[in-house]
This record gives C-alpha cells, structure tokens and sequence, in this order.
C-alpha cells in the first residue's frame, strides 16, 4: 500500500525540462520570493516589537517566508492589517512552534524548508531588525524604540502620568531633587516607547507628555543650579516641537547659569518672535518674562564690563605687570647682564665658595693636628 503523496507523484505527468528552461525556472521563482519578502517586510515594519524580536531570528528561512506570506494574503482577503492577524492567537502560536522547529538542531525542519536563502543585499535582514538595532534602516535613529499595541501602550501613557503627577507634586512642595528624580524617570521610560503607526491618537500623547515632562525636568535641574541637565532637557524638548516657547525659554536660563549670556539673549529674541503669533494674553504674558529676564541678563553684562575694568585697573595699580618690563617703543630692554657674563659670574662664585671651605678645612686639620 502506497503512501497518498507517492500516489499523487505517480498520477502527476512528466514533463522533460531542459538544463536552460531549469535555470530560467529557479531564476524567476527566486525574484517572485524575493518580491514577496519585500512585501512582507515592508507590513512587519508596521508591527510590535515583540513579533519583529519572533520573526526576525529566522526570516532567512523558507518555511518562514512561506507562511508568512499566507498569513498576508489572509490578511488582505479578510481586510486585516497584518499587525492584527499576526497577533491572533493561532497564528502567534504557529510561529512560536516554527522557531522551535527551527531551533530543534538535527531533528528539526529539514532539507529545503530548513535551507537559509543568502541574499544578495543586507536589507532583506536590516528591515526585519530595523526595531531590533540601534540606528535603524538608514542610521537616521540613534535610539532605540520598542513598538507597542493599544494595549501596552495605554498602560505607559497612565504609567507616565503618574509619574509626572508624583513630580508636580514634589515640585509644588519645593521638593526640587524628588522632583527632578521623577522627571528624569518619566523622560527614561517614555522615550524608549511608540505605539505602532496606525494608532495616532496615542503617538500624539505619547509624545506630548514626553515633551511635558523634560520640560518640567528642565525647570526642576534649573531650581538645583544642574544647568548642563537643564540645556539638554530643554535641547530634548525643542527636537519634538521646535517653537516651543517653554523650552526655549528654560534654554534662555540655563545657557544664563552657564555663563553664556549672548547665547541666552538669542534664544530669548526667538521666544518673543513666537510670542508674536499667541494670543493676545499670553503674548504679553510672555513678553513681560522675556524682557524682564533680557534686563537682568543685560545688567549682568555690564556688571561683568565694570568689575573687569576695575580689576585690571587694580592690576596696574599694585604693578602685577611689573614696571619698567616695555620700553616707549614697546620693545623689551635689554638684560642687565649677557649670558656669558651670567656664567662667568656664577664660575666665580662658585670657586670662592670653593676655596672658603678650603680654608675652613684647612683649619680645622691643624687644630687637631695641635691638640
């Protein structure tokens, strides 16, 4: 009794193929995988980290490949997104056992569905672990992100305003150091987090309490003199929305603290550029802050001027410089002595000091000598 699969081989036709037609075959079946890997990838990039981190150890493999593009064109036929069929629960649970099918060494896949397909360029592979490398595609994304579905990601987002809610607490109790150690929680978490693309909704606030939060972090390093961790939270902020007049304003204080007052008043003429399209009562709002602190940065500039002047007046004064060091011309006097006369005078001395304890030694060998 015959195996089904061997009935159907035999009841299956022969055709001849020549060597040619047989290239011409496997060269048109690899551009046809090809094709469909690139399509695959191009859904996988939309989908959770979790999965890439599943699929993208064995996506070189034809058994993988292969029911992947089913599950796809599943999708696409039920009207998916490929993120939501792959999250099913039967097709989750397949890949799992394809990877330990895979994994399994000698008693694994075996033979054409276990053959890894070199490929002629590393983006097949770098697409797959865009999400799983820093740098990205292109190295465009120097951080790290892990992609999150509804679910996780709502859990950060009430995660993150609990945080920024222990820290406005702290801050409004003066609490500055609890304050700025909860910020600084709040920017580590939510920094390396993102919802997957489709879910726009929870981007958007992702991104906006994030901004909130090194905003705050900002103010809180300023109120403990940390300008440098001020500057950056400020620089951090001003990457997710480049007129934010907060930051820019938090900026203005800490390139101050810093001592960099001309870099403080630019940013400060920005702020009041973007003033210029905000309403009437927080325009003027900010304009007060704005030239208040231009005043003080201002006053400080001229203390700076005077307390310099007086204190190389002072210098001049006690001769710090010395006197007598430039002649009218500006050129230097000569040495009261050349070098030469330098050395002799020392050669001189020296032998005098020689012949004093000669003397001296003389002296003291005769006294023994007479005792």
């Amino acid at each position: 009794m015959q195996r089904p699969e061997v009935q159907a081989a035999m009841r299956s036709k022969l055709k001849y193929e020549s060597a040619a037609e047989a290239a011409q075959r496997t060269k048109l079946d690899k551009l046809e995988r090809k094709q469909r890997r690139y399509e695959i990838m191009n859904e996988l990039m939309k989908c959770a980290t979790n999965v890439k981190h599943l699929i993208s150890p064995m996506f070189r493999y034809k058994i993988t490949q292969q029911y992947l593009w089913k599950v796809l064109c599943e999708a696409r036929k039920e009207g998916l997104l490929f993120c939501d069929k792959l999250r099913q629960p039967q097709v989750y649970h397949r890949l799992q056992a394809i990877k330990a099918e895979i994994t399994a060494g000698p008693y694994g896949v075996a033979g054409w569905q276990a053959e890894e397909e070199v490929e002629e360029d590393l983006m097949d592979k770098m697409v797959v672990e865009a999400d799983c490398i820093p740098g990205g595609i292109d190295g465009e994304a120097p951080d790290r992100k892990q992609v999150l579905d509804r679910r996780e990601i709502h859990g950060v987002l009430d995660f993150g305003q609990r945080i920024k809610s222990e820290g406005n607490e702290a801050f409004m109790n003066e609490n500055w150091e609890g304050a700025l150690t909860r910020y600084c929680q709040g920017d580590e978490m939510l920094k390396n987090f993102a919802a997957e693309p489709h879910l726009e909704k929870e981007n958007k606030e992702l991104k906006t309490m994030h901004r909130q939060c090194l905003n705050n972090k900002a103010n809180a390093a300023l109120m403990v003199d940390q300008w440098q961790t001020a500057l950056r939270a400020a620089d951090s902020a001003l990457k997710l929305k480049m007129d934010d007049e907060k930051a820019l304003f938090r900026k203005a204080q800490a390139l101050e603290g810093l001592g960099r007052t001309e870099e403080a008043l630019g940013v400060l003429d920005e702020v009041e550029e973007i003033a210029g399209d905000m309403d009437e009562e927080f325009r003027e709002q900010i304009l007060d802050d704005v030239r208040e602190r231009k005043e003080e940065l201002k006053a400080i500039e001229r203390k700076a001027a005077k307390d310099f002047n007086s204190m190389f007046k002072a210098m001049g004064d006690k001769q710090v410089f010395g006197s007598g060091r430039f002649l009218a011309d500006g050129t230097s006097p000569p040495p009261a002595l050349t070098g030469a006369e330098e050395r002799k005078l020392k050669r001189i001395k020296e032998q005098e000091e020689y012949r004093t304890a000669k003397a001296k030694y003389e002296l003291e060998q005769r006294r023994k000598v007479e005792i």
